[in-house]
């Protein structure tokens, strides 16, 4: 047998019938904290909502910039000459 085979076989540990009903417990603990199918369903349209939002904000963002940038540089050849 190999080393890391007898270091496996050592790290497994059995289950007694104490931790077999804290495991249950826990487990039913878990299931009943578990969002529904459906909410997460919702949850993700709502994101793909939130992310177009975010792209048009950036987009009109970056034009606003853009034409100040221009308005900008305008102003200043005005004043030049």
């Amino acid at each position: 047998m190999k080393a890391r085979q007898k270091r496996r076989v050592r790290r497994v540990a059995t289950v007694t019938a104490a931790d077999s009903a804290a495991l249950s417990n826990i487990s039913k603990r878990l299931d009943a904290l578990q969002i529904p199918a459906p909410a997460i369903d919702g949850l993700a349209d709502i994101s793909a909502q939130l992310t177009r939002i975010e792209h048009r904000m950036d987009t009109i963002e970056s034009a606003a910039v853009r034409r100040g940038a221009i308005a900008g540089v305008w102003r200043v050849v005005l004043q030049v000459a």
